[in-house]
């Protein structure tokens, strides 16, 4: 049986660097070419407190994780199943890629080395290409579906993660048909967003496309229902889910992983830990210390925790969830999240109303209610 640990989300960063030049990405420094060295994995992992028969999962992000190279990921996989086999645990790995540099054998390592991959994927290739081009300014589409036909030769079909656009609420119908065209049984979207290295978004700071907004969620969630036995949308399904729990529950309450201390930690290339938010790696923060708690390679996690860093994050997030607590009749449905965001478009963390929350749990959870109102009553 799994046990639950302090930290069920290990987000790693190898590198920083990425080999495409995305318009929205947030990721700061993507031109350094630097990697997490070996040794100071192995270091990484110790100093996790660990229990025999715990598990968590290790998951590579950054940048573009498969920069680092495959000699890298065939070392840390060593490191890995050594550790594994001296502390009784186990490490489930996963990587999300713009899969671009994916060739046979990536993804013979991804199967040999039991790695999950998600690839990021804006739908068709015009809606892709406006935004996700590599460093010369070339689009990336026709790579990306290389990459996924690759793996899919080697038995995986790979979960498809997705940035909503302006460009992408304005032609709904051919976004969410081209994963279910193509084949994508999963599909994640984020909706773009203002958040560390990423200053501004196609939808700008003010309401102006609210409705158009509405009528993608409406369109698409429509096609969602329609298409389920075929692709689940991690969105349309958590929302579903959680206003079945309102259902059974009126005073339930969604606590998201990132609201939970020590559920979600993230480590840089430099062992620089930063807790709750991923996004939160590398942001400019002098009164928070860039967000970093302590260094991994340093000391053990339990440590870094109780660090005066840490207890002055935990806080600032502890008083920004109470002021959505007290100020925002939605707090029920999100828990006050979006931490990153926060940060990013006032300043501070005790703002509450982010572009990000207005259009990912306002307007949708608005427009899903209305339109399964509309249902029941046809």
């Amino acid at each position: 049986m799994r046990r639950r640990v302090a930290i069920p989300l290990l987000i790693v960063q190898p590198t920083s660097f990425c080999n495409l030049d995305c318009r929205y990405c947030y990721v700061p420094n993507r031109e350094v070419n630097d990697r997490l060295p070996g040794a100071d994995l192995r270091l990484i992992l110790e100093n996790i407190n660990l229990a025999l028969g715990d598990e968590f999962e290790l998951q590579w992000h950054a940048g573009e994780p498969l920069t680092a190279g495959k000699s890298f990921y065939r070392q840390a996989n060593a490191t890995i199943r050594a550790f594994e086999a001296s502390r009784g645990v186990r490490v489930h790995q996963s990587l999300q890629t713009n899969g671009t540099l994916i060739d046979d054998e990536w993804c013979e390592i991804f199967n040999e080395f039991e790695i999950g991959i998600g690839v990021s994927i804006d739908g068709p290739q015009p809606l892709h290409d406006l935004n996700r081009r590599a460093r010369s300014g070339r689009g990336t589409h026709q790579s990306v579906m290389r990459g996924i036909d690759l793996l899919r030769r080697h038995g995986r079909n790979p979960a498809a993660l997705s940035v909503v656009t302006l460009e992408t609420i304005r032609n709904a119908e051919l976004w969410f048909n081209f994963f279910v065209d193509n084949g994508f049984d999963r599909l994640g979207f984020n909706i773009e967003e203002i958040e560390n290295a990423n200053f501004a978004t196609s939808f700008g700071q003010s309401n102006t496309y609210d409705a158009q907004f509405r009528a993608f969620i409406e369109e698409t969630f429509a096609l969602y229902l329609r298409n389920q036995e075929k692709i689940d949308v991690r969105e349309y399904r958590n929302v579903v889910q959680i206003l079945q729990e309102i259902r059974k529950n009126k005073d339930f309450r969604r606590t998201p992983e990132e609201a939970k201390k020590g559920q979600i930690s993230t480590v840089d290339r430099l062992g620089n830990v930063y807790p709750y938010s991923p996004e939160f790696a590398g942001i400019y923060a002098p009164a928070f210390n860039g967000f970093t708690i302590g260094n991994l390679k340093n000391d053990s996690l339990n440590d870094i925790f109780k660090s005066e860093a840490a207890a002055r994050i935990d806080d600032a997030i502890s008083r920004s969830v109470e002021r959505c607590r007290s100020e925002c009749a939605y707090f029920q449905l999100c828990g006050g999240v979006f931490f990153s965001n926060k940060f990013a478009e006032h300043g501070h963390l005790y703002g509450t109303e982010t572009g990000t929350c207005r259009r990912s749990v306002k307007i949708m959870f608005d427009a899903v209610i209305g339109l399964l109102e509309t249902q029941q009553l046809a």
